[in-house]
């Protein structure tokens, strides 16, 4: 593999801030790997003269940014900012003052159904020049050439009223994409910089991607276990050669993997060696506050091998003999596997649509027997790692698989709970999950005042009370026995249509629960979503309402209703409403399915008509009898 150009990491303080002696830290290991390059994710964590918002504690001061900068000049590191300007706005925006210039007013609900304000209004007649004050403000702290300007996932584009106006047109909101770019390119161009920009809303706006001036970069961020291509989000997932596709419009281009798992930037380092255009790799992490970043080190220091020309294979070697100065096989191959598995983020885990939601074909037992054995013999190395740093990232990635294993211990207890009713043996073992994952609490608490002594908030300590409620309340459900089971089909794991389960008992409709089901990130094609009721009943079910809207669409497949001991399938279709093809396939319990909604997310997207609209079926249900299936006549 050839060596990349610019080979940078980047350091998520927007979301979570570091202490300076943490980041100096981070610069030391990334010069040692091979680094060239910090991108400092930082939205408004510095303070300026013309912005004096936030607190002290949630900001560094200009002269800390300049110690980190002059820190990593001496390593030969370049640092470089990164500001949104235009999605990702929601810390700007989060103060009073700035309110106004927020693309959702009052209580406006974005393109998700949000009212929480994370985009900038472009035409608003002061947004440019508080923008301006504040990019030229950062830009003369830093020496370096380059600023990223953000430009990804600004979701809430075009929705106020003063802007449908200048934007009545999809051509008009793709020139105002573009206007937007040009715009920031010149005020930056001013200090003496030149922009990059992440392309993945051109996913929304490929017709204005050849408008946009060449000396913007684009920072191509692909997260898939294994890159072969780019390929595009949410429902529509494209798969196109966006490398070559840049190349031949002129524009050069940094690959964007993420420490999410190291197979990711192994194949994405290894697909883009070589290809025109290409000037370097970026390695992403993002969103840090409710984890630590050890646990991912080891992904940092391979992916800067990597990029200085080592394969794949011999990058992950030499970075265990540099982080945990061993070369023992059990434990590069266990390593290996854990870092390849997936950690989880936002207790994502734990939260009720992981918990009650499994594959069509069953519950991952090679997943959760890989995390529990990987997590045992990781374990025998605590005390044989003697290098502070590598032990710190070993102790911090077992803390990882706890929280995994925890997780995955929680899903196996609600599925059998489901298949086999909540007995007093379940009931113990899922209030034994919960006891389980308030030592983790703790525990991760206390690790927060060693890695993260003074920064404030602990997120731990803070979110504590809140999940363990939210998991009593679950284990309550969960008591009762009843439940109602839908079956879907959705080929990407980023689907946001929200459906809404309804049930009708003694003429009365009851809400079983509404949500985006899929988990997120799981690109499984079927799934089964559980919904545990509050309270059993030996009424009759008498109807279920499927309900779903939002962008795209989904494939829904059965439902059925488990309640007063008794089973609840459907007998007939009687109402449809909105955009529903195959109804009558809801009434087998199969792979067939009814698709609610779109196939296009990007039609979707601009069409606010299709987004809001209600697609809707009522099935006549009737009580399950095994007798009755063809297999017993």
């Amino acid at each position: 593999m050839a060596q990349f150009d610019l080979r940078w990491a980047q350091l998520d303080v927007a979301r979570q801030m570091e202490s300076v002696d943490f980041i100096k830290k981070f610069i030391s290991l990334l010069a040692d790997s091979g680094y060239n390059g910090l991108l400092l994710y930082l939205e408004d964590r510095i303070k300026t003269a013309s912005y004096q918002l936030p607190a002290d504690h949630e900001v560094y001061t200009i002269d800390e940014i300049k110690d980190i900068i002059a820190y990593a000049a001496d390593l030969q590191i370049e640092v470089i900012p990164c500001v949104a300007t235009l999605g990702h706005a929601e810390r700007f925006l989060r103060h009073k003052e700035l309110e106004h210039l927020a693309e959702l007013q009052g209580d406006m609900k974005g393109r998700f159904g949000g009212t929480r304000k994370l985009a900038f209004c472009v035409t608003h007649p002061d947004f440019y020049q508080f923008i301006g004050t504040y990019l030229q403000e950062i830009a003369a702290i830093f020496p370096s050439s380059y600023f990223h300007v953000g430009l990804d996932e600004f979701w809430d584009f075009n929705m106020c009223e003063r802007c449908k106006k200048a934007m009545p047109t999809l051509d008009d909101e793709q020139a105002m994409f573009i206007k937007h770019i040009n715009k920031i390119r010149d005020i930056m161009h001013a200090c003496g910089k030149r922009i990059m920009m992440w392309s993945d809303m051109f996913e929304f706006y490929p017709d204005v991607f050849k408008a946009v001036p060449r000396d913007v970069i684009m920072v191509d961020w692909q997260y898939q276990h294994n890159v072969r291509n780019y390929q595009g989000h949410l429902l529509d997932v494209d798969n196109e050669n966006r490398l070559a596709v840049n190349a031949a419009c002129g524009f050069e281009t940094i690959v964007a993997p993420a420490d999410r798992t190291i197979g990711n930037s192994r194949s994405y380092f290894e697909y883009a060696d070589g290809k025109p255009g290409v000037i370097g790799g970026l390695l992403t992490c993002w969103e840090k506050s409710d984890t630590f970043l050890y646990r991912t080190l080891p992904v940092f220091v391979a992916a800067g091998l990597q990029m200085n020309g080592m394969s794949a294979e011999k990058a992950f070697e030499a970075m265990t003999v540099k982080l945990f100065k061993t070369n023992d096989p059990v434990f590069r191959s266990a390593l290996d596997i854990a870092l390849n598995c997936g950690l989880l983020r936002h207790f994502d885990g734990v939260k009720e649509n992981a918990i009650c939601n499994r594959d069509y074909y069953g519950t991952p037992t090679l997943k959760i027997s890989v995390c529990k054995n990987i997590r045992t013999i990781l374990a025998q190395y605590v005390g044989k790692i003697t290098d502070e740093l590598g032990a710190t990232c070993l102790n911090d990635l077992l803390d990882a698989l706890w929280e995994k294993e925890l997780s995955l211990d929680a899903k196996v207890i609600a599925q059998d709970i489901f298949d086999n009713s909540c007995d007093a043996e379940r009931k113990n073992r899922f209030a034994a999950f919960r006891q389980g994952f308030a030592d983790y609490f703790d525990h991760m608490s206390e690790r927060w005042q060693t890695y993260r002594k003074g920064i404030l908030p602990d997120v731990f300590a803070e979110r504590k009370a809140g999940v363990l409620k939210q998991l009593s309340d679950l284990q309550s459900r969960l008591e009762s026995n009843a439940w109602v089971k839908v079956t879907g089909t959705l080929p990407d794991g980023y689907g946001v249509e929200n459906i809404k389960v309804e049930y009708k008992i003694n003429g009365s409709w009851q809400t079983a629960g509404s949500g985006v089901f899929k988990p997120s990130g799981e690109n499984v094609g079927m799934f089964c979503r559980f919904l545990p009721l509050a309270e059993d009943f030996t009424a009759p079910v008498e109807a279920v309402r499927l309900t779903a809207s939002g962008l795209g669409g989904v494939g829904l497949n059965f439902v059925e209703i488990c309640a007063g001991a008794k089973h609840y399938v459907p007998r007939a279709v009687l109402e449809v409403s909105g955009k529903v093809a195959d109804p009558a396939y809801l009434l087998r319990d199969n792979t067939t399915f009814a698709w609610f909604g779109g196939q296009f997310t990007r039609y979707d997207y601009f069409d606010r008509n299709a987004a809001e609209q209600k697609n809707s079926v009522t099935l006549e249900m009737k009580e399950f009898s095994v007798a009755n299936i063809a297999f017993a006549k």
